[in-house]
């Protein structure tokens, strides 16, 4: 029972941190995105 307690938590742990981390990328990904496009369309601007 205790080992079947722990499997089930460390699951849900893993459930819970997936989606947080994959959001955490996703915006980086986009901000790292957006900053880069702003710094090319500064760079034509001049």
């Amino acid at each position: 029972v205790g080992l079947y307690h722990y499997m089930l938590h460390s699951e849900s742990t893993i459930g819970a941190t997936l989606p947080t981390f994959t959001m955490a990328f996703v915006v980086t990904a986009i901000i790292g995105f957006i900053s880069k496009t702003a710094h090319i369309s500064a760079e034509i601007k001049q």
